[in-house]
């Protein structure tokens, strides 16, 4: 094959089991045909096997080419899942979110949206909202002087306390100690 080392069918880092699907019939077909034909010994059988072997060769390569196609296009449509994910929590942060109401919102299984939009940005959908709330909540604690559980409402949390642990978790420190490192910080340059 072309750009392939010598008498392979595929670059060495593919691997070499593919579904059939619906050209397994045929295929299982001229494997039975070509075996039949070289166990009775029959005259011409290698060369009648020869040409059978070129259509199962070209089927085989019809299938590796569905196979990558169709693995494009389920990385594109993970991509498409995994870009309204993020825009689905962009919109929606300030607001009592969980996988299940993020899920019936984009008509997507759970788990199937969990473990496509971790695929992508390397965090858990969770996990990516508890960051955008933080983040938000860094920029209101830096740039207004909203009180702490006004900031933890406006965010979606139910409680201060919740909030204030979660910020510390992900900060390193309470968020009014936050802000008073930053906001003093800021005066002094």
């Amino acid at each position: 094959m072309p750009g392939l080392r010598e008498n392979a069918l595929l670059p060495d880092d593919r691997g070499c089991v593919f579904r059939a699907d619906v050209l397994f019939e045929e295929m299982d077909a001229l494997c039975g045909l070509m075996f039949r034909l070289l166990s009775g010994q029959l005259a011409g059988a290698a060369t009648y096997s020869h040409g059978l072997m070129l259509s199962f060769l070209t089927m085989a390569l019809a299938v590796a080419e569905h196979q990558d196609q169709s693995l494009i296009e389920s990385e594109e449509e993970e991509s498409v899942i995994g870009n309204r994910v993020k825009k689905y929590i962009d919109a929606h942060f300030r607001e009592p979110l969980t996988l299940q109401m993020i899920a019936d919102a984009l008509n997507v299984s759970t788990y199937y949206m969990a473990h496509v939009f971790k695929d992508m940005s390397g965090y858990a959908p969770m996990t990516y909202l508890q960051k955008r709330r933080i983040g938000e909540a860094q920029t209101l604690l830096i740039h207004t002087k909203k009180s702490i559980s006004d900031i933890a409402f406006s965010l979606g949390y139910d409680a201060q306390s919740h909030f204030n642990q979660q910020f510390s978790k992900h900060v390193g420190m309470p968020p009014g100690e936050f802000r008073k490192q930053y906001v003093v910080g800021k005066k002094e340059k």
